[in-house]
């Protein structure tokens, strides 16, 4: 579990000038404070060791086909 915390948390510090909302989210999840999401971080592969990961709402929710489909057909008109 620790790896894939640390991967996580790679993941979102790469992706962070992409998905600002999502990286913010995902570094609340992991238990981390603002100033320790720093780029520099990055290279110490454990960093995230030891801390306790906050249960939350997905970051990414599944869509509902119901209402999508509806809405993408009226954007093809």
């Amino acid at each position: 579990m620790s790896h894939l915390g640390n991967v996580l948390f790679i993941a979102g510090m790469l992706m962070k000038p992409i998905l600002v909302r999502a990286s913010e989210k995902l570094f609340d999840q992991l238990g981390l404070k603002s100033d320790q999401c720093a780029y520099e971080n990055i290279y110490k592969f454990g960093y995230v060791s030891g801390i306790k990961i906050n249960k939350s709402d997905p970051l990414f929710p599944r869509l509902d086909p119901a209402i999508e489909v509806p809405y993408i057909q009226e954007l093809m008109k």
